[in-house]
């Protein structure tokens, strides 16, 4: 009996991460109106009733997929602090990890998150301080790049929040392949932090 509750845990997270990766897709490429609890279903091969079971409203289902890349983003800074790597390398580390075109998906779902009115207040609140502190780890890394002389000086969560915004351009550069020819590494990109 134990196995079969088991099992039915490991299925329902599985299909819970189905339904996030084809809704991320949509959203990224349609927008939250864009996008209907259909659309998902069909998407992921399941009634609109089944999706329901899985998550209450395409509002909760934006908010869980930008709140676990939030979480999932936390722990590889998290890990990159305990890592024997130089915090340069540490940047390069993320620019290059996870692939463009996912990461351009969630880039759009932030945003999406952050300028929707479809939003309730407290989740947007929430959604800054997962954020924010995403940055404090982040600007930690920075100011042991500065201490070592492989960053530039400046205020940390100044270059931090840079970094973020040259990351987020990048990857959605990467995945939309705009500039046919033009070739650009991530270290390119953030040259400007060197000293």
């Amino acid at each position: 009996m134990a196995r079969n509750v088991e099992r039915d845990i490991k299925f329902r997270e599985k299909q819970r991460s189905i339904i996030m990766e084809k809704a991320s897709q949509l959203f990224a490429l349609r927008g939250l109106q864009g996008v209907r609890i259909q659309d998902i279903a069909k998407a992921v091969g399941i009634t609109p009733a089944n999706l329901y079971h899985y998550f209450k409203s395409k509002e909760d289902l934006l908010v869980e997929i930008v709140f676990q890349s939030q979480l999932e983003f936390r722990e590889e800074l998290e890990r990159m602090i305990n890592d024997d790597s130089t915090p340069w390398n540490k940047l390069i580390s993320i620019g290059v990890s996870g692939g463009g075109d996912r990461k351009s998906h969630l880039i759009m779902l932030h945003l999406s998150m952050a300028l929707s009115d479809a939003m309730p207040e407290q989740r947007k609140q929430q959604f800054k301080a997962n954020g924010m502190e995403n940055l404090n780890i982040l600007s930690s890394i920075i100011a042991e790049g500065q201490r070592q002389g492989q960053i530039k000086n400046g205020e940390p969560m100044q270059l931090a929040a840079r970094f973020i915004m040259s990351l987020s351009g990048f990857n959605v550069y990467c995945a939309t392949h705009l500039y046919e020819g033009i070739e650009f590494s991530f270290e390119d990109i953030i040259a400007d932090l060197k000293p």
